[in-house]
């Protein structure tokens, strides 16, 4: 398995950098308030970079954490219903023939 995990890292590394010198061609960046110069690998793998991070963080907003809070929640659930169903198989004394220990059950 971390046999696989290597080469696929070095699968995409050699695909990152051969994206980056096959797209040597400057490119200007505009961002409204800060303007500067990339080269346009570098300036497409930034960009997807971003989308990536974003798109985890929606993800993680919208479905991971509302998912992770409802299982939380499953959980206290099945814990107390365990407790109440196991106070009540616990064996009780009945005071007129003794506990149930005494009585061989």
């Amino acid at each position: 398995m971390r046999l696989l995990f290597y080469v696929l890292a070095a699968a995409c590394l050699l695909a990152g950098i051969l994206f980056g010198a096959l797209n040597a061609e400057s490119a200007h960046v505009d961002l409204y308030f800060v303007q500067f110069d990339l080269m346009l690998g570098v300036a497409l793998l930034l960009a997807m970079l971003v989308g990536a991070l974003l798109s985890w963080l929606m993800l993680s907003l919208g479905v991971i954490w509302p998912l992770q809070r409802r299982l939380s929640k499953e959980r206290k659930q099945s814990r107390q219903a365990a407790k109440l169903a196991e106070s009540a198989s616990a064996p009780t004394s009945d005071p007129v023939l003794g506990s149930a220990e005494t009585r061989g059950a």
